[in-house]
Formats: C-alpha cells, sequence, structure tokens
C-alpha cells in the first residue's frame, strides 16, 4: 500500500498484510484503484473484510496467477531433498515462475539458503538460476560454490566428528553452561512454593515454653484473618451472576473475570484461613483451652462475619432500592449458614486439637489445618447454596461449582506440596536412596522417550491401538512420579542449604547423633530433614527465602532465557551452514572468526530480504522512460546489448546526474511509493552525496541494479517462514487439540492472520546490537522442533521434562497483537519469570505481551496454509516429512486446518502414492489436486495443488536404489538424525532432482508460459488411468471400424458422411452432387453412433476420465459426429431409448438437448391425436374409461380467460412437439406430439379443476414431462389460485400402488411437483394440489 498504514502502536490486520505483499510483488497501486478508495475508509472489522473481498477477486484476476512453492518440515532431510528439487526447478526454468516460497521448519534451512543468496548475488534470480544449472560435482571448480558449502557442512551440528573433536566438545560444554544458567532462574521459582510448608511449620511452633514469641500478636494475626475472609466473602456475593443487572457500572463487570477471581477471592482465602490456623496454634502453644473459644463465640462469630459480607455486597449493589421477602429468606440463610460455619470449626477444633500442642505436631498440622479450614468453608458454601436454591438460577449455581472447583484445586495442591516437603525424604529412606534414585531416573527416562513418541494429544482416534494406549498410561503415570522425585530432590536440598546458612550463625539444625523419627514415623531421619524442618527460626527462614526470592528475581532480570536455551547453538550453525553458504567465499574469508568459523554477517536481517533492490530498478525503468531525468541511465536502458565500455560509461556518468534535483525528488519519491527497507533507503540517503565515500558505493550500486539487469525480473519468490504460535492453555476451546495457530515471518512484516501484524524492520529487534529481527533467528524458531510446548503435538508429559533439562529450541518474542503494544519491538522478555514458568508447565497463550514461537510444524507442517491464505492459484508442495508408512498425516492436518479456518476444500487422490500391501515401490512420486476457490470467491476458478513425496518407484539412478537397499527406512529417515554424511547428503539431493525432474517434465518445452499453463499440462499429462481402461479403449475400436466402413460404402450415407467431414469437401474437393438425404438409413446409423458412445461412456468411465489423454480422441471423435445437422436432428428422437446418465453427460459435454429441439406450445384442437390416443389406450388399459375421458379433456379444456363474442380466448391445454424438418419446399412433415397436458373444471363452487397429462413411453426420463407441467401450473396459478388442482389416477384399491410399476412411476412424477394425497372421494386415488 503506497500511502501510510495504520500508526506505529497499532498492529496490522491480515488484510493490511496482504495488501502491502500485493502490491509489492505487481507494483504500487494508482490512487484510483477500488483497493485505495477502500484502503482510505476508516479502518472497522466490515471495511476490512470489504478490502480483503476486493483484494481476492483482484488476485484472481491477475495474469499470471499467483503461484507458491511450499517446502515442509523435516530438519536436513527435508532441507536436502528441498536442494534436489531446487536444481531440478533451475533447470527446468521454472524456479523464476514461483510469486511465494513458503517455508517450515528443514525446508527453511535451504529456502532461506535460497532468499539469502538471491539478495546476495550481483545479478539477483537469474544469476541463481544460472548457477544451480551448473554440474553439481562435489569439489570441482564447475559446481557452485554454495551448493559445495552445503555439502561440507551437511553434518551442520558437528562438521567435525570424533571423540576428541573441538566440534562436538564444544556442543557438550555449551549444553552444559546453558543448562547451570537456565536451573539459575528455574530451580529458585521451584523452591519458592517448596518454602511454604517450612513457614507453616517454624509459625507453628511460636508461643510455645520452648521456642520464641512470635513476630506479632495472635490478635493481630486473628483480625488479618477475619479481614481477608471478609474481602473474600464479599467478592462471593458481589459477582453472582444473577446480579449482573445490579453491576451496571464497567467497573463492576470486570470483577467478573476468572483472574479477578484468583485475586480478590482465592487468594485472600487462602491467606486468611493461612492466618486463622497460625493464630489458632500460637494459641493453643501459649495454653490457651477450647473453653475460651466458647460455642457462643463461634455461632455469633460465623454468623456476624458471613453478615456483614452479604450486606456490604448488597448495599454497595443498591439491591435494597428493590425490596422483597427473598432478599430477607436471604440474609437469614447467609446468617445462619455462617453460624453453621463457626459451629463447625470449633467442634473440629475440640475433636482433632482438644489433647493436642500444636508445636509437637507441627508438620501434620502444617498438612491439614488449611485444607480442613476449606474443607468446611465449602461444607457451608454448599448448605448455602442449598437454602437458597428458591432465589437463585442455574447460572449461580454452575457459578459456585466454579469456585468451588478452585477451592479444592488449592486444597490438593497445598497437601501434595507439603507432603512431598515433610514426607517425601522419609518415603525415599523407606525405600532406600538407590530404589528411589532408580525410580526417578528411569521415570524420567520413560517419559522423555514414550512422551515424544506417543503424541497423544495429536494423535487420531483411529489409529490408536492397544500398544499406544498402554504407552500413553504409562506416560501419564511416569510424568508426575518424576516431578515427585524432583521435588523431593529440591526438598533435601533446600534443607542442605538452610543448615549451612545455620553454620554461619553458629548454629546447629540437624543432630546426626540422635536423630528423630521421620514425620511418618516409618524410620531413622539420615539426613536431618526432620530436624531441619523444626528446628529452622523463622528469622532464618525469613533471611534464606529473602535470598531465594532476590536470587530468583535477579537471574530472572540479568539471564536472557532465549539467549541461554538450546536455540542461540542451533541457530548458530544453521547460519553457519546455510546463510554462510549464500556468501561469496573471498568477502566471508575477510570477516569471519577463524577460531570459531562464524561471522556475524552471514546473518541478514528479515526486512533486508524485500527485493528492493528490483523493486527499485523496475521503477526507475518505467519512471525514466515516461519521464526522464537522468540521461545517462535512460540511453542504457535503450541499448538491447551494451559493451563493458558503455557499463562503465554508465558508472561515470551516473554520479553527474544524480546531483540534479529532479533525481533526486525521484529518489524520494521511490522510496515512498515502494516502502522501501531501511537498508535500501540508506542507500538512497548516500546516492545524494555522491562525493563521500558512501555516495561512491551507493552510486556503483545503484549503476549495477541495471548493468545486471534487475530491472528485466520479477521480486519473487517472496519468502514466508512459517512458526507456531503456541497456544497450550488457549481460551479457544475449538483449539484444545491444535494448542497452536499459524504465525509467519517475512521481510514485509511478522504476526499472525487473528491476532494481529508488525512491520518485520520494528518486530522483536536486537537493540543492544542494533539489528532488526534477523533470517537465522526466524529460520531457527521455524525449525525449533525439540521444545517443551510443541502445539498439536504438545505432551503434558514432557512439558516439565523439557523445561527442566533446557531442551528447548523456541523463542519468546512481543505480542504482535493489541497485548504486545509495548513488548513488539523487544528482542526478548524483560524478566524471565512468568515466560519459564509458562513454558515449564504449558500455560503459554496469545493473552499476554510475550508469545511462544515454536518449529511450525507445530501447527502445520507443509506451509501450505499460508499460501491459501493468500489465494496462489498454483501450489507446489514438497512434502519431505518423515512418514514412513505413508499415512499423509501432515497433508490431512493442513487440509482439515485450511477447511476449518478458511472454509476452502482441497481435493487430491493419494491412492498413486501409497504402496500397496506388501510392496515397497508406489506408483508415482506425485498426486496432483484441486484447490475450491470457486466455492469461497465471487470471481474465482479452482486452483491447482502438485504434491511431490520423497518416495521410491523402482526408476531411481543406481545410486540411489544402492543407498535404499542398505538403509530400509529411506527416503523416511528419522527427523531425530541431523548428522547426514555423504552419501547420505547425496542420496537425498538426488532424489529430490530425479521426482522433480520426473513429474515436471512436460515444463521442457513451455519454459515462456507461466506456472498456472504448466499446472494445466501437468494435470492432463498425468492424469491417472484407471484399471482397465487401455483394455476397454481397444475393445471399442473394432465397433468403431465397422461404423466406419458403413459410412464409406453405403451410398445412401454420403451425404451424411460429408456432414461429419466436411473437409471432404473444403480441403480435398469432394462433390456430393444432387445425392439426397435417406432419412431412414441416417436414422439408423445415429442410433448405431449413440450405441457406440454409450459402450465407450460406460467402457472407458468418461463421467470421470472425459479429460484423459487416453480418451481425448475418443471425446473429439463424438464432438464430430454430434456436430452434424442430421445427427442432432435425430437425437430428440432416439435418445429417449439410451441410459439417463449417459443422455445427460451428451447433454452436458456434446450440448444435446431435447429441450432446445423439443417445442411447448398451446394444443391445437385441429391436430392429428390418433397415434396418442392409440398409446394411451394401451397404457391405461386396465382402467375403464380413462382413455375417452382423458381425450374429452383434451378437446375441450378449460378457458383461461372470460369467453366472450370477440375472438376464443386461449385454452388449459398444452403440447410438447417435436417439429418437422424444414426444407425448401417447406415442412417435410407435420411433426410428433411428444405430451401433453390440459385442465378442466370438476366443480364450480369447491373451486376443483382436474389435470390431466401424459408423456409418451418413448420420452420419458428427458425432463419433458416437469417442463410442461410445470409450464402448466405456473399459468394457472396467475389465473386460477386458489383452487385446487386434482388428477385422478383410478379407483382407490387397496393394492393400487404396488401392482403397477406404472402406476409407482406417475405417484412419484406427481410428488414431485408439489401433489399430495386428496382423500374427499373414498372410492377414487386422487392426488391435489393448491394453486398459490
Amino acid at each position: 500500500m503506497t500511502t501510510p498504514g495504520p500508526e506505529k502502536d497499532t498492529y496490522l490486520t491480515v488484510a493490511n498484510i496482504l495488501g502491502e505483499e500485493t502490491e509489492l510483488l505487481h507494483g504500487p497501486f494508482s490512487d484510483d484503484h477500488p483497493l485505495k478508495v477502500l484502503e482510505r475508509a476508516a479502518p472497522t472489522e466490515a471495511s476490512d473484510k470489504r478490502y480483503l473481498d476486493e483484494l481476492n477477486r483482484h488476485i484472481h484476476a491477475c495474469h499470471p496467477k499467483r503461484a507458491g512453492l511450499c517446502l515442509s518440515g523435516g530438519g536436513i532431510r527435508s532441507a536436502t531433498f528441498g536442494l534436489g528439487v531446487l536444481q531440478s526447478l533451475a533447470r527446468l526454468q521454472l524456479l523464476d515462475k514461483f510469486d511465494y516460497l513458503s517455508t517450515v521448519s528443514g525446508g527453511g534451512y535451504i529456502g532461506s539458503w535460497l532468499t539469502a543468496w538471491i539478495h546476495r548475488h550481483p545479478r539477483g534470480l537469474q544469476g541463481v538460476i544460472e548457477d544451480l544449472n551448473r554440474t553439481s560435482k562435489a569439489g570441482s571448480e564447475e559446481a557452485s560454490l554454495p551448493v559445495r558449502w552445503l555439502r561440507n557442512y551437511s553434518n551442520y551440528l558437528s562438521p567435525h566428528l570424533g571423540f576428541f573433536s573441538a566440534d562436538s566438545w564444544t556442543l557438550l560444554g555449551i549444553y552444559l553452561r546453558n543448562l547451570h544458567l537456565n536451573w539459575m532462574v528455574l530451580l529458585p521459582l521451584l523452591m519458592m512454593p517448596l518454602l511454604a510448608p517450612r513457614w507453616i511449620i517454624a509459625l507453628a511452633q511460636l508461643n510455645a515454653k520452648e521456642t520464641s514469641s512470635p513476630p506479632i500478636s495472635a490478635a493481630s494475626l486473628l483480625v488479618i484473618g477475619i479481614g481477608l475472609a471478609v474481602m473474600a466473602l464479599i467478592y462471593l456475593h458481589l459477582c453472582r451472576p444473577t446480579l449482573r443487572e445490579f453491576r451496571r457500572d464497567t467497573w463492576w463487570q470486570t470483577l467478573e473475570s476468572q483472574r479477578w477471581f484468583l485475586i480478590a477471592c482465592l487468594c485472600p482465602l487462602l491467606i486468611s484461613v493461612t492466618c486463622l490456623t497460625t493464630a489458632w496454634a500460637w494459641f493453643r502453644n501459649g495454653g490457651g483451652g477450647t473453653d475460651q473459644f466458647t460455642w457462643a463465640h463461634a455461632v455469633f462469630g460465623g454468623a456476624l462475619i458471613h453478615t456483614v459480607s452479604w450486606l456490604f455486597s448488597a448495599v454497595a449493589l443498591k439491591r435494597f432500592r428493590a425490596f422483597t421477602r427473598w432478599l430477607v429468606l436471604e440474609t437469614l440463610a447467609v446468617a445462619f449458614t455462617g453460624a453453621l460455619g463457626g459451629w463447625l470449626l470449633r467442634a473440629s477444633f475440640i475433636k482433632t486439637c482438644g489433647q493436642w500442642n500444636v508445636a509437637s505436631h507441627a508438620e501434620w498440622f502444617a498438612t491439614l489445618a488449611v485444607p480442613g479450614v476449606l474443607t468446611i468453608f465449602l461444607l457451608t458454601a454448599t448448605i448455602f447454596i442449598g437454602l437458597a436454591s428458591r432465589f437463585t438460577e442455574e447460572q449461580d449455581r454452575e457459578w459456585w461449582g466454579r469456585t468451588g472447583s478452585w477451592v479444592l484445586i488449592a486444597m490438593v495442591m497445598w497437601s501434595g506440596l507439603c507432603a512431598i516437603v515433610i514426607f517425601g525424604p522419609g518415603l525415599i529412606h523407606w525405600m532406600t536412596p538407590q530404589v528411589a534414585a532408580s525410580v526417578g531416573g528411569l521415570s524420567g527416562l520413560l517419559t522423555l522417550f514414550l512422551g515424544f513418541s506417543s503424541r497423544t494429544t495429536a494423535q487420531q482416534q483411529e489409529e490408536r491401538s492397544t500398544v499406544t494406549a498402554v504407552t500413553d498410561l504409562a506416560v501419564r503415570a511416569a510424568a508426575p512420579l518424576f516431578m515427585v522425585c524432583v521435588l523431593i530432590a529440591l526438598a533435601l536440598g533446600t534443607s542442605w542449604q538452610l543448615d549451612l546458612l545455620a553454620h554461619h550463625y553458629h548454629m546447629h539444625l540437624n543432630h546426626l547423633d540422635g536423630p528423630m523419627q521421620t514425620g511418618l514415623g516409618i524410620g531413622s531421619d539420615p539426613w536431618g530433614h526432620d530436624q531441619i524442618l523444626h528446628n529452622t527460626p523463622w528469622w532464618l527462614l525469613f533471611r534464606f527465602t529473602a535470598t531465594v526470592v532476590a536470587l530468583g528475581l535477579l537471574m530472572s532480570v540479568f539471564i536472557n532465557i532465549n539467549r541461554f536455551s538450546l536455540h542461540a547453538m542451533y541457530r548458530n550453525r544453521l547460519i553457519r551452514a546455510y546463510l554462510g553458504a549464500s556468501r561469496r567465499q573471498a568477502e566471508r574469508e575477510r570477516t569471519f572468526n577463524p577460531f570459531t568459523g562464524f561471522d556475524n554477517l552471514d546473518n541478514p536481517s528479515v526486512s533486508d530480504l524485500r527485493f528492493d533492490d528490483v523493486r527499485l530498478a523496475r521503477w526507475f525503468s518505467a519512471q525514466e522512460q515516461k519521464q526522464p531525468t537522468m540521461q545517462a541511465l535512460l540511453s542504457y536502458l535503450q541499448l538491447s546489448n551494451p559493451t563493458d565500455e558503455q557499463q562503465e560509461a554508465l558508472r561515470a556518468q551516473l554520479p553527474q546526474d544524480l546531483r540534479q534535483t529532479q533525481a533526486c525528488k525521484r529518489l524520494s519519491e521511490a522510496a515512498h511509493q515502494l516502502r522501501l527497507g531501511p537498508a535500501c533507503v540508506a542507500k538512497l540517503n548516500a546516492l545524494q552525496m555522491p562525493d563521500t565515500a558512501a555516495g561512491r558505493e551507493a552510486s556503483k550500486w545503484f549503476s549495477d541494479l541495471f548493468i545486471h539487469k534487475l530491472h528485466a525480473q520479477n521480486p519473487g519468490p517472496f519468502h514466508v517462514i512459517n512458526i507456531a504460535l503456541n497456544l497450550v492453555k488457549g481460551d479457544n476451546l475449538a483449539w484444545q487439540q491444535r494448542k497452536a495457530q499459524s504465525f509467519t515471518i517475512s521481510p514485509l512484516h511478522s504476526g499472525s492472520w487473528n491476532l494481529g501484524y508488525r512491520r518485520s524492520e520494528e518486530y522483536g529487534a536486537n537493540r543492544y546490537i542494533g539489528q532488526p529481527l534477523s533470517l537465522g533467528t526466524a529460520l531457527a524458531i521455524s525449525g525449533a522442533a525439540a521444545s517443551p510446548n510443541m502445539g498439536y503435538h504438545s505432551s503434558s508429559a514432557v512439558t516439565f521434562l523439557l523445561a527442566l533439562f533446557n531442551i528447548r529450541l523456541g523463542w519468546w518474542l512481543g505480542n504482535p497483537g493489541r497485548a504486545g503494544a509495548d513488548t513488539y519491538h523487544q528482542a526478548s522478555p524483560t524478566l524471565s519469570i512468568r515466560p519459564l514458568l509458562a513454558e515449564a508447565f504449558g500455560l503459554t497463550d496469545s493473552c499476554h505481551p510475550y508469545v511462544y514461537l515454536s518449529d511450525g510444524g507445530h501447527f502445520e507442517n507443509l506451509g501450505l496454509y499460508e499460501m491459501v491464505l493468500r489465494r496462489c492459484h498454483c501450489i507446489l508442495v514438497v512434502d519431505a516429512g518423515c512418514d514412513p508408512r505413508l499415512t499423509f498425516e501432515d497433508l490431512g492436518n493442513a487440509i482439515r486446518k485450511i477447511r476449518i479456518d478458511l472454509g476452502i476444500d482441497i481435493e487430491l487422490n493419494l491412492d498413486q502414492i501409497k504402496r500397496a500391501e506388501g510392496a515397497t515401490t508406489s506408483n508415482r512420486h506425485h498426486a496432483i489436486g484441486t484447490i475450491r476457490y470457486d466455492k469461497v470467491d465471487d470471481n474465482a476458478t479452482a486452483g491447482t495443488l502438485i504434491y511431490l513425496k520423497p518416495s521410491l518407484t523402482g526408476n531411481e539412478p543406481s545410486d540411489v536404489q544402492d543407498y535404499a537397499a542398505r538403509h530400509s527406512a529411506f527416503p523416511h529417515e528419522p527427523t531425530s538424525d541431523q548428522f547426514f554424511d555423504e552419501a547420505q547428503f547425496e542420496s537425498y539431493r538426488r532424489l529430490g532432482e530425479h521426482i522433480a525432474q520426473e513429474v515436471l517434465r512436460p515444463a521442457l518445452h513451455r519454459t515462456e508460459q507461466d506456472f498456472s499453463r504448466l499446472c494445466h499440462a501437468l494435470r492432463s499429462h498425468w492424469v491417472t488411468t484407471p484399471p482397465g481402461m487401455q483394455e476397454s479403449f481397444l475393445g471399442e475400436t473394432d465397433d468403431l471400424k465397422d461404423l466406419e466402413r458403413l459410412l464409406r460404402d453405403d451410398p445412401d450415407l454420403l451425404r451424411y458422411d460429408m456432414e461429419i467431414y466436411p473437409e471432404l469437401c473444403s480441403v480435398f474437393g469432394l462433390d456430393c452432387g444432387n445425392v439426397a438425404l435417406n432419412p431412414r438409413a441416417a436414422l439408423h446409423t445415429c442410433n448405431l453412433q449413440i450405441q457406440l458412445m454409450e459402450q465407450v461412456y460406460l467402457a472407458v468411465k468418461l463421467e470421470e476420465f472425459h479429460g484423459h489423454a487416453l480418451n481425448r480422441g475418443w471425446m473429439n471423435l463424438f464432438r464430430r459426429w454430434t456436430s452434424s445437422a442430421t445427427f442432432r436432428m435425430f437425437w430428440p428422437t432416439v435418445c429417449s431409448m439410451y441410459s439417463q446418465p449417459f443422455v445427460r453427460f451428451a447433454g452436458q459435454h456434446f450440448n444435446l438437448s431435447i429441450d432446445q429441439v423439443a417445442v411447448l406450445q398451446p394444443l391445437e384442437q385441429t391436430g392429428d391425436l390418433s397415434s396418442l390416443f392409440r398409446e394411451l389406450l394401451i397404457e391405461w388399459a386396465s382402467v375403464p374409461d380413462y382413455a375417452e375421458t382423458f381425450m374429452n379433456a383434451l378437446k375441450r379444456p378449460l378457458p383461461l380467460e372470460e369467453v366472450t363474442d370477440g375472438p376464443p380466448p386461449p385454452l388449459a391445454a398444452w403440447q410438447m412437439r417435436l417439429p418437422a424438418i424444414d426444407s425448401q419446399a417447406g415442412p417435410v412433415g407435420s411433426g410428433e406430439i411428444l405430451a401433453v397436458v390440459a385442465v378442466t373444471r370438476l366443480s364450480v363452487t369447491g373451486h376443483r379443476l382436474a389435470l390431466y397429462g401424459w408423456v409418451r413411453p418413448a420420452y420419458r426420463g428427458l425432463g419433458l414431462g416437469h417442463r410442461l407441467f410445470g409450464k402448466a401450473i405456473d399459468v394457472l396459478t396467475e389465473v386460477y389460485s386458489g383452487h385446487n388442482l386434482i388428477v385422478d389416477l383410478g379407483p382407490d384399491n387397496a393394492a393400487w400402488a404396488g401392482t403397477s410399476i406404472r402406476n409407482v412411476g406417475w405417484l412419484r412424477f406427481y410428488e414431485q411437483l408439489g401433489f399430495t394425497r386428496d382423500r374427499s372421494d373414498p372410492k377414487r386415488f386422487q392426488m391435489m394440489r393448491e394453486l398459490s
């Protein structure tokens, strides 16, 4: 879009970004273009929809049609296979036919290599195509340097393998370093909740004789607890759903969300219960007895607290303005349940703590006190719900049920944490440490391996087996077991660190010479864990907690969770292997680090890859020819084949031309209209200072644009990198299985179609080095297969394990939508706490300022989704994902999501790729399908999908077959194998080259055509030949020979023969003279021709395969026959003798329709009806007098107008007639009546009309009856509206409908016309339709 888009602080919509991409590919729109007019309208959802619809119409109307190339995920296997495909496309001169390049994961390796190489090559895409066409011999000078580089780095993670390889040890060292740094952030976060039970134990022992006094009084703690309890109760009474009418203010309604429930209700409730139970512990430790807490105190206090909370909420909502008796009853229910809660609380304390000293049972108190009080809270809430059922609604009870569930979750988590911290170490000692360590380690390994393999959430139900179910169950059991083991180990580690801290203060928390019993009382305490729990003073615990919190916050600020995951290690090696291959070797040797082999200059910014050089050269070429401002450039553009001297002259003269004012204005105009990237704009600014060093360099660059003929190229392919935005905890219920949405990074924009986009030069910029989001970072995110959150492959079993051991390839970036207004420009989160916890526990969503991005295959592994969104008419998909059983899971996933989200169907038959049972080879490497844009967009035609799949058909090169024989998994070796050797690399590359060459070979002679025409050629060339078609084809040729012999030898058919083959006259000069056509001979010959046509129609399945190459000859022959006048004359006479599907097929493909010949007209009263009466009498012989009554109705039908003395009125009688053939002397006959209908009046008072209609048996099934009767009903409805039209089908016999096939046929015919059974005359079987 040429005009400024949305403001900088607002996100872009999908309409904005698709419009800008279209302008980049096709050129800027003019100011009066409909899209520009719509763009200037106020931005609303409706205007975006109108703009998107108009843009889709524009795209479909463009010529040549938009084409896209998709390279799927699959690691280095996909990248190497894709390299071979790209080489074949270059060799076939097809690589420049694509507008888009859509890549995922491993396909992004090779796609990013291609994109970077195109932008770094002096001659752009054409230069890359020429270099790819060179002989690809490894190590030879003729081979292209980038391809040789890829061979050298086929083992890109560790180019030099071996025990003493620095590459291998570097990988290990980086992993251990990042793991340690990751733990410095994660472990303090995990330790914080584990400190809560220690705090309860430490506080519960205060105020005893042998312990110190609490820091505050029990009364103060009691007041705090009661205050927080009142706050929680007020929220519960404020936010009941049926009280929404009282919460008209927006502020009140914001409290209804789950977030505010957790903040204003659940957290205060938990803190309140903790304070109240701790105050009770201090009271008991100080010698307080139960007699000091009387029943009156409990009952009255509970009623007062609950009633005051309710009254406050009622006053705040002004409920007393509508005072009713239900309000009084609600008040009484509140007071009663409050009193009941107080009574239950005192009763439980007397029963459980009556003889206790809380300090001596602190671990049990910490585990059970808070959950016990919450249980009483839930019990009283349940009773209140029952009492309030008379004045509350079902939605209130659902709301209370949800609040109760959160309280239950809090109870379970509290009890679980306390059990782990207090009793976990004792359980380990009881099991023996060796057994416990073995159980923990095995559960971790089981979780890791089975969790990755089962992928239960992504697996289709029909694929699940007993083994899968058992595996799933094992993973679900092993994962929490491993997590418990980790937390117990952390609890022991915390005890050890507390003891070390106590030594600093000359204290000893454990006395191992006289060990205490563990909390469970099942053995000794060899680690002193129980003693540390009981002996840790609160002030020491406070200092330790403050240290842990400060350390966690400090580490989360200074340790970048993006930089110290495995992502950076993975990204740096991808950049070296693939983006480094796109640079000139001499240039790289001057800048790379000789110790590590890495070079920051290998990694360009994504926003610099928008084909600014090509677009600028094309724009200047067009503008200079319209209105010259640089004479040297105009003169050079007019040269057809410039010499070296002329090129040097351009370089010398151009700086002088650029000093002119008009040239400077044109440079500014180009930057504005083309929306050029920052790098290109900087060069244009330098051009305006030609005397500086930067200006001279920019002037040389500008001259080279035209010297290298970039103005003759098209900007493309535009690279779209597909990524998954993880929504493991997303709010969209329909996406619970996919757990992700599509996210793309392109040179123009970064974001998601339903979340929003930001400009790539502004998104995710690294402010420390001043670089926008880089291609290497986008490439590595797109290939981040191993991540705790993996979209629809996410497994809750492995999420925590992967985060704990820092197996994290994903990346956190600012939210491109509204939630990321302040963070989208940042390269990583400022604080690591929430992102790391969200990653570890599967809490990723799109509602927070930062989003978690991972492998694009976690959403859709082909890159097809975004190409369909962009309405690419022709799409070539290279699916190199791991699919050893050829189940096409990735393709099915893509088609399913495209249909759900975009409403577009994709029809594709994969039978030719699938292997037969027991076979090792397929019939084909590809399938060609249809993208049904025509069902969604107004002016669209169906698109074409060409699907390539790595497969073996037996015709591969011998070296590929040799490798396949020695490696049974080829060509679908596991993606986890990222260490390719030379033979493996070459086998996949050669297979990709062979498959693309084999499938696209019809393009060898069509290089000048656009890709859409090539798709039509491929569809015709590769149309599937059904089994038995060739045999059927040969079988029908004998009948054709006999028919041709008849036409040749029969003199009566000479004129008909000349009609079929007019070339006999026009080309060969033959003349049939005055030989007349013999209608009888021609009729029977036409019958033979139609019979052969039907035989061929059935034998070779023309209905489905009329476009097949084998059937093209038959179709052309039939078109020749059916175009003759004689054939078309006899067709209505004989077509009814053939099957309806064949007749329908002939009408569709040969324009043969009896409706075009048969004439619908009023019935002529003077016509000869004798033959009609004879056939009618034969059919209705079983019904006495029916034929005679019918004929009388034809002779005296109902008038359609009032009868006067003038001309006779039109009558309610019509006919379908086959007219006579005209000749020079006039009609040769009277024609033939095919069907008739007439109407008479049954009664005047009842407004009943009798309908009599009949179609001659030889012409039924051709639609004549529906056409004739429909015309009669339409006319009668206008003239006799409100009357009932009656059809009499004879006496009402119980067996009538089942004994005559004829009667059943007429019954169904009239039902289709809207007639229903009429029982006014019980003796007759009549049907009736109201004329209205």
